[in-house]
């Protein structure tokens, strides 16, 4: 009994101690309260579930209640820097999503929508700090899954993604194809992998917003 319920209040607490985490800390984007997840279901998944990308684009396209959105899909990789190898969480993001959080880059800058096909990389703080933290590793050339991308700029050290596991880098979601060579998940409806996020518009509310989304849904 004794044993049970130690095991019982060690769970609670670290179930507790991960939802403060993720949930309740300061949010470090700029006016955090606009912000808006937005999930895609369908009858074969959750009702929170993930989106495709021609779902994103859609959202992005059809509706005029976000005044932008962006989405991002997260991916194991090796990373070599200076033939040195190490193995890393990464995410694919639009080139929207910085500027839509109104995050800057501790060191350099952050990619933009202008580069959403470019090979380029934002290193997270923490990841940067573990290969060394050198300043001049910015316009460096570093290898992901064997393809090369220039790194372009540091994430601020308080900045750990929109995703409970923390992202080592981001690097623009249409270089997913040089990645995975093959892959459908930037073409296929029934690729649901990606996050979506929106800011809401001046003046919407969310309810507002989930109506627009329901009409493009529902075409």
């Amino acid at each position: 009994a004794v044993l049970s319920l130690a095991i019982g209040i060690g769970a609670n607490t670290a179930i507790f101690s991960l939802v403060r985490a993720v949930l309740f800390r300061p949010f470090p984007v700029q006016r955090p309260a606009e912000l808006a997840a937005i999930y895609t279901s369908d009858f074969s998944g959750p009702p929170f579930g993930a989106s495709s990308y021609p779902d994103y684009l859609d959202f992005r396209d059809k509706t005029t209640a976000f005044a932008g959105l962006a989405a991002w899909r997260t991916f194991s990789a090796a990373v070599i820097v200076n033939s040195n190898a190490e193995r890393a969480n990464g995410t694919f993001a639009t080139g929207t999503y910085f500027q839509l959080l109104g995050v800057g880059a501790a060191l350099g800058r952050a990619f933009t929508s202008s580069e959403d096909a470019e090979a380029v990389a934002v290193l997270s703080h923490r990841f940067w700090q573990r290969l060394g933290g050198h300043q001049g590793i910015v316009n460096e050339r570093i290898r992901v899954n064997g393809q090369p991308f220039t790194v372009v700029g540091i994430a601020p050290p308080e900045f750990t993604g929109v995703q409970a596991n923390q992202p080592d880098f981001w690097i623009p979601a249409a270089t997913l194809q040089q990645i995975t060579p093959g892959s459908n998940a930037l073409r296929a409806r029934g690729s649901r992998g990606w996050r979506v996020v929106g800011r809401l518009a001046q003046g919407t509310t969310i309810q507002r917003a989930q109506a627009a989304l329901n009409v493009v849904a529902g075409q």
